[in-house]
């Protein structure tokens, strides 16, 4: 080989590494691109979420009723009843069992509100008389430095009286129950709609996709996604009916007033998975420590209210849902912060199902697969998202039609 080859050949591949490096860099600059993109989407997203919130949350109230009471809305198609008559039926017996529970509980959950600033004095007393005996050696210290003080005249002790404002406040109250009233009913109102019209929307957009491949993909995903998610929300509000009649019974067992509404409150609470069932048992042993002497026999009380929260969790739920579509307990503290902080307390209780619906989505496409599991499906049921679903998905073909026609 001449000089003039070898320089040749350390030109190339000079050339050749330069090129590598070149391509290295510009790799890490498009997946340094890639991720600020990413993180500016994600706040921007957050923001409208924010600023939005007045309008997104009875939309996606109405969007999880919707999935939650389609598949009744799908048998009493298949009964012969129309979209309209169907769902206006659902709409109505809803708005009667709301109407109803607003009636049975109203005059207690005004009570306990009432009641709360006597509650939490007492509370505070019984827990001072167990640590008061800690604290006698300081206060018998505070008694040796008085008497080592000068005597000094006695001055007029003026007392003054400072009244706390009450939890309940009557115009407050009056105010909030109209609010509560008209969201209510624009959630019953939109939900209406969309199980009257939502199956023919489904349609539109299908229509509009022009390769047979593709709308059989998306069709596919959306039979999936709706079933898996709309069998989850119809089981556990089941369940967590289940939970309150179970609870109720319980608090009546042992002599707690308004059992009826702990029992409320046990179910409603059970949509967030142990952060609910943690803050419903801290109110009642909050409503019995006042009830029952002494701190103790309130603690017992709790407690048993409690096991029956845990029994649910750990034998009820997994037989009926199954332990794939439940969320770990980082998942569930992390969305319950985000989606407090973005929409208040609706949103605390809008968390999980909101997770849920996103982990179903995710699971259906490639590109979204980790964001699947990083929520908590694991691999099986990473899977099992893509076998085969044409029994949900010709089941899902023919309820459209139904419904269309």
């Amino acid at each position: 080989m001449t000089d003039r080859d070898q320089d040749n050949d350390h030109d190339h591949r000079w050339v050749r590494g330069a090129s590598s490096k070149d391509q290295q860099e510009s790799v890490s600059r498009g997946t340094v691109m890639s991720v600020g993109i990413a993180v500016i989407a994600a706040v921007m997203v957050a923001a409208g979420l924010y600023f939005a919130s007045r309008v997104i949350v009875p939309v996606t109230m109405a969007f999880l009723a919707y999935l939650t009471l389609r598949p009744a809305t799908v048998r009493l198609a298949k009964r012969g009843l129309s979209p309209t008559l169907s769902s206006a039926a659902l709409m109505l017996t809803a708005f009667a069992v709301l109407a109803f529970l607003v009636a049975v509980l109203y005059g207690p959950l005004t009570y306990w509100l009432g009641e709360a600033p006597k509650n939490i004095a007492k509370l505070k007393e019984n827990f001072q008389s167990i640590v008061r005996p800690l604290t006698i050696l300081d206060e018998t210290e505070s008694q040796l430095e008085k008497a080592s003080e000068p005597i000094t005249e006695d001055r007029p002790q003026i007392n003054v009286d400072v009244q706390k404002p009450g939890v309940l406040n009557e115009t407050l109250l009056i105010n909030t129950t109209g609010q509560v009233i008209a969201f209510i009913a624009v959630v019953l109102t939109l939900a209406f709609f969309m199980l009257r019209d939502g199956d023919e929307l489904v349609n539109r957009c299908l229509e509009v996709i022009d390769r047979g491949s593709s709308r059989h993909e998306v069709m596919k995903t959306l039979a999936s996604v709706q079933h898996n998610v709309g069998t989850y929300f119809a089981s556990i509000t089941a369940i967590n009916v289940g939970l309150a009649a179970v609870s109720s019974l319980v608090m009546w067992g042992v002599g707690m007033p308004t059992p009826l509404l702990w029992g409320a409150i046990a179910g409603l609470f059970n949509f967030v998975p142990y952060l609910g069932p943690l803050a419903a048992t801290g109110l009642v042993f909050l409503a019995a420590s006042s009830v029952f002497e002494p701190l103790i026999n309130a603690a017992a009380v709790a407690g048993l209210y409690y096991s029956v929260t845990v029994l649910e969790g750990s034998l009820v739920t997994p037989m009926i849902v199954g332990k794939t579509l439940r969320l770990g307990p980082l998942v569930v503290l992390l969305s319950v912060a985000a989606f407090g902080f973005l929409w208040g307390l609706l949103g605390v209780f809008l968390a999980i199902p909101m997770v849920i619906t996103i982990r179903e989505v995710c699971c259906h496409l490639p590109a979204a697969r980790p964001i699947a599991v990083i929520l908590g499906a694991s691999r099986s049921e990473e899977s099992a998202c893509y076998q085969d679903t044409s029994a949900v998905q010709v089941d899902h073909q023919r309820s459209i039609e139904e419904m269309a026609h």
